[in-house]
């Protein structure tokens, strides 16, 4: 779930951060219109970017497919960080 909420309320900063917690990302907008910033909780971040990560090795394998390597390279090459 996505809610917008102006600048100012990070004046009560306490209750933005309770909402990500929530799972609710904020997205905040000055005057109306978005300002460029949005704030997401910690378990939603990494999912994020567990996702680019599979993808980008995805991308890469697809543009190497054909190409042969050993199982122990693999395995380092595809550890966890």
């Amino acid at each position: 779930m996505t809610k917008s909420l102006p600048m100012s309320a990070l004046r009560n900063y306490n209750n933005v951060f309770d909402e990500v917690r929530d799972g609710t990302t904020i997205r905040f907008t000055k005057n109306g219109k978005d300002a460029g910033g949005v704030l997401v909780n910690t378990q939603e971040w990494e999912h994020v970017q567990a996702e680019i990560r599979l993808l980008t090795e995805l991308n890469r394998a697809d543009r190497n497919f054909g190409t042969v390597i050993s199982h122990d390279k693999f395995r380092q090459k595809h550890r966890h960080e």
